[in-house]
């Protein structure tokens, strides 16, 4: 259990609201799969972490539910595209520079989205991977049209056509993040 709890302590970011909803989760959904010494295996847990049950947990909670609503909003746009170009996917602290960008990661912060650098006010970073998660299913899907929509293309015979599968999938690919990610790229 102890692995367990520096793995949620460090995987949540410290963020309380999601130490405690993963303490329900195990209360409510692992707590029968526990060991005779009331254990829970790493496996098992990482496991659950993986599937979908988490982030539909988590958007029963008002606060993340509100997150979801809030940022879903025309007002927040902005916010969410710089979200989408720099953070989405990178849990390391990215220095803002720009006036206006500080005020969107500023916004975010706020939200409960980002956290700021203890050491450097201006470097932002993703507060968990689960919320990471939660916005990409929740908001980033719903708001940006970056899936086809299209039905899958296959032969007569039902295997799968490559190059229209490919070019369908082009397609949806967003471009201003391609763009920028030769800036983002450490190369």
């Amino acid at each position: 259990m102890k692995s367990i709890l520096k793995f949620v302590f460090c995987y949540l970011n410290r963020h309380a609201g999601l130490v405690c909803l993963c303490g329900r989760a195990i209360q409510n959904n692992l707590e029968k799969k526990l060991d005779e010494s009331r254990r829970l295996d790493f496996t098992l847990w990482s496991n659950f972490l993986a599937t979908s049950r988490v982030t539909d947990i988590m958007i029963r909670y008002i606060t993340f539910n509100k997150m979801v609503s809030d940022l879903s909003k025309p007002k927040a746009k902005e916010a969410l595209d710089l979200l989408r170009s720099v953070f989405l996917g990178f849990f390391d602290f990215v220095q803002i520079e720009a006036t206006e960008e500080r005020r969107l990661a500023d916004f975010l912060t706020t939200m409960g989205v980002f956290v700021r650098d203890n050491e450097n006010k201006f470097s932002y970073k993703m507060s968990s991977m689960l919320i990471d998660r939660l916005i990409r299913r929740d908001v980033i899907s719903e708001l940006y049209n970056s899936r086809p929509t299209a039905p899958v293309p296959q032969t007569h015979e039902g295997s799968l056509k490559i190059i229209d599968t490919l070019i369908e999938a082009v397609r949806c690919f967003d471009k201003t993040i391609i763009h920028n990610a030769f800036k983002r790229s450490c190369l």
